[in-house]
């Protein structure tokens, strides 16, 4: 009799345990949330927020190196500008970069600088070295409200790609939401989401040549971008379209 109970009693501790694990099959999900840290552009101190009046961007666009352009959003509008030095040298293309972000005032008559990089086009010691400062806008957290996706490519084999969303806080202040990096990625917002390519390396790989592509989807859940990550598939299959960034 007591055999009988504790063979019962073990079955049914190994019911509960299976149950707790799952299938066998079942595969652990990859969560990954993206944070605020290592972003390239910083908050200023209210030292640097004095308003200005709001420029027009022809008298700004004056060669290839200098652009700006509005996010228009219902409560706040945007003015971005983006300027990048000569190249550094005469085989690389990499360039210093400054960026500044001003929010525009409910009236629309002036602006005050939000976020910046700590670059300063002369000084070598300030530099923000990239290949290319690139752009994207859309509603990536669903409240109707555009987001601007800054995207900072550096040059060499790894193609890194450095993304800064940025937005605005439960407070209405602009910042960056979230920044993430990604080794020789690719980014498009599609339906109010990012979504990312990247390679996927077994060790015999070479740096050209990834066996795999993963494809990921990253959406704004609770306050906070989370990456659904997809499941790889091999290279030259992937079918990667252009990026927007």
């Amino acid at each position: 009799m007591i055999t009988r109970t504790c063979m019962r009693v073990a079955a049914l501790v190994m019911v509960f345990a299976l149950s707790a694990i799952g299938p066998a099959s079942a595969a652990p999900r990859r969560i990954e949330r993206w944070t605020t840290e290592d972003t390239v552009l910083i908050p200023l101190s209210e030292a640097f927020t004095d308003s200005m009046p709001v420029p027009d961007c022809a008298d700004i666009e004056r060669d290839e190196r200098s652009r700006c352009f509005l996010v228009e959003g219902t409560d706040v509008s945007l003015f971005v500008q983006i300027h990048a030095s000569l190249p550094i040298d005469e085989v690389l293309v990499s360039r210093n970069w400054a960026i500044r972000i001003h929010r525009i005032t409910e009236d629309g008559r002036a602006m005050g600088l939000a976020l910046t990089t700590p670059t300063d086009l002369e000084n070598d010691e300030l530099s923000l070295l990239y290949a290319d400062v690139t752009h994207a806008v859309g509603d990536l957290t669903g409240d109707d409200e555009p987001e601007l996706v800054l995207g900072y490519r550096s040059e060499g084999t790894g193609q890194i790609l450095d993304l800064d969303i940025v937005g605005l806080d439960e407070s209405g202040a602009v910042e960056v939401l979230a920044h993430a990096q990604l080794y020789k990625g690719t980014a498009r917002i599609k339906k109010g989401t990012l979504v990312t390519w990247m390679p996927i390396y077994k060790k015999s790989d070479a740096n050209c040549c990834p066996t795999w592509i993963r494809r990921d989807v990253v959406r704004y859940e609770e306050g906070a971008f989370v990456v659904h990550a997809g499941k790889k598939v091999p290279t030259a299959k992937a079918n990667i379209p252009a990026g927007d960034l």
